[in-house]
């Protein structure tokens, strides 16, 4: 559980932008193991409605998941639908491990 304002300080991120943060008290958040490096957050939707993609740094995103139905803990995978920008930089990336399957 963490703030939605972080304390101190806000500058800007490494997009250059100075974020804004509304305030909804502690809220449940998961930590996962992909960044902007590999992928524009913004251009992802969580499969699972409930989830809320917060932001990201250069090798991890922030989800929120206070409103989730199914428990989310550590090792849970979430699957998201990419946006055409944000599926082109993951096919591109070599840290993303992908999986073809026929439909």
């Amino acid at each position: 559980n963490k703030p939605t304002v972080p304390t101190g300080r806000i500058s800007q991120n490494v997009s250059g932008h100075i974020l804004h943060f509304e305030d909804k008290g502690k809220r449940r958040r998961a930590l996962i193991n992909f960044g902007m490096a590999d992928v524009d957050s913004s251009l992802l939707k969580p499969l699972i409605d409930e989830i809320e993609v917060i932001g990201s740094t250069s090798d991890h995103t922030i989800l929120d998941v206070e409103e989730a139905k199914s428990e989310i803990k550590v090792g849970s995978k979430i699957g998201f639908l990419p946006g055409y920008g944000a599926l082109v930089r993951i096919m591109n990336s070599k840290y993303i491990t992908k999986q073809y399957k026929e439909v």
